[in-house]
């Protein structure tokens, strides 16, 4: 039997239709120094996608179990909650004190938690960290812009213009995640950058200056294909906008990343002929950042 240390962190996989992928990511957690306490699998589907899923999954935990038996393995079941759902239900089932996220596509290289606990013991303050990330797309490795990669501290401005925290290298405690409700299970994609909006508005958050985690794309259906990234990103900052959870600076800052992203928005609707709500959703942006 392998020796590792195991951790006070559960690591909350949600899977719908990838069951290559999640074996592969499923192995990434398993090949890292430091070993996770439990590990939910997530699966968000039904049918034939939910059963194919499934097996892949048991088939990995079998395996994980006879080399690592002191890990818990655990699979939960939505019906076409989302990420946002499917992470929420797994973060609830959780006896650890921290949570840390892998989706199904993307990988940890094996220090991510080894690093991420070493630095939280320093600074016992905070109550999440994350870390960089390495961009692969169909097998070649990506340059990442200067602007999209991850923050420290309160970058909550930076954060309401793009997401500055990527999930699969973000670890926090499961209590503030909690109380500040989870991820908003009505938004089908960018539910985490509707959430950072949220944690930077009150918390700082930690950063590791190392590559942690894989994030990778290739000819699999990805979520953020299948939706207006800007138009949800805009019904976020319209709810933080609404909720108060702003400062005025900030609300004017939210102000300006609105326009910014409804310009793009208006832009693509009118090439396509097709404005559909634009004028309504030019209103909902009046009215609360007048």
């Amino acid at each position: 039997m392998i020796q590792k240390i195991k951790a006070d962190v559960a690591a909350i996989l949600p899977v719908k239709g990838r069951p290559d992928l999640l074996k592969e990511a499923l192995e990434s957690i398993m090949e890292g120094t430091v070993l996770p306490s439990s590990i939910f699998v997530v699966i968000d589907s039904t049918g034939k996608e939910r059963q194919i899923d499934q097996r892949a999954a048991e088939t990995s935990f079998q395996t994980f179990e006879k080399i690592y038996p002191e890990v818990k393995y655990r699979l939960l079941f939505s019906e076409n909650a989302g990420p946002a759902g499917a992470r929420n239900t797994a973060a609830k089932e959780a006896d650890e004190e921290w949570i840390t996220f892998l989706d199904s596509d993307d990988l940890w290289l094996p220090e991510k938690l080894e690093l991420q606990f070493s630095y939280l013991k320093k600074r016992p303050h905070l109550h999440g960290v994350s870390g960089l990330e390495r961009w692969i797309k169909n097998g070649k490795i990506l340059n990442q812009p200067q602007k999209l990669r991850p923050g420290h501290g309160r970058f909550l401005k930076d954060s309401l213009y793009r997401c500055l925290v990527p999930c699969s290298s973000v670890m926090l405690r499961k209590k503030i995640f909690l109380l500040e409700g989870g991820f908003d299970e009505s938004f089908p994609v960018c539910e985490d950058y509707e959430f950072w909006i949220r944690f930077l508005s009150k918390y700082p958050l930690g950063l590791i200056h190392r590559e942690i985690a894989v994030k990778r794309s290739g000819t699999w259906k990805q979520l953020s294909q299948e939706h207006s990234l800007d138009r949800f990103r805009i019904r976020a900052l319209l709810k933080a906008g609404e909720s108060g959870v702003l400062s005025e600076e900030y609300a004017d800052e939210a102000k300006k990343a609105c326009y910014e992203k409804f310009s793009i928005l208006e832009s693509g609707a009118r090439k396509r002929g097709n404005t559909g709500d634009i004028e309504e959703l030019l209103l909902s942006i009046r009215k609360i950042f007048s």
